[in-house]
C-alpha cells in the first residue's frame, strides 16, 4: 500500500508488516522501517514535540536533513497515519 504524506512516503508491506520508506522531505531514500524501529522515532518526536527549534534527523546515519518544528509535527501525523498499519507482533 502506497503511503503518501507531508514529509515522508513510500510502500507498507503487510506481508511483512514493514515500511519501506522512499522518500523524506525532498531526498529519495530507500530503508526498510521495523516496527519497533518506526516506534521509537514517533516516540522521540513526540517527546521533543514543542521544541520551537526543530529537530535534526540523519539519513543512512551521514546526510543531517533539518526540520523545523512545524514540519516535525507533520511528520508526526504521516508516522500516525503509517502507525496504524502495523499489525502487533506475536512474541
Amino acid at each position: 500500500m502506497h503511503i503518501e504524506g507531508n514529509i515522508i512516503s513510500g510502500e507498507f508491506d503487510e506481508n511483512l508488516n514493514e515500511f519501506s520508506l522512499q522518500n523524506v522531505k525532498h531526498f529519495y531514500i530507500a530503508s526498510t522501517i521495523r516496527e519497533n524501529q518506526f516506534r521509537a522515532l514517533y516516540d522521540y518526536l513526540k517527546k521533543h514535540q514543542h521544541n520551537n527549534e526543530g529537530q535534526i534527523i540523519t539519513l543512512y546515519d551521514q546526510m543531517p536533513v533539518s526540520l523545523s518544528a512545524e514540519e516535525i509535527n507533520l511528520l508526526i501525523q504521516d508516522l500516525e497515519k503509517v502507525q496504524s498499519l502495523y499489525r502487533p507482533e506475536n512474541i
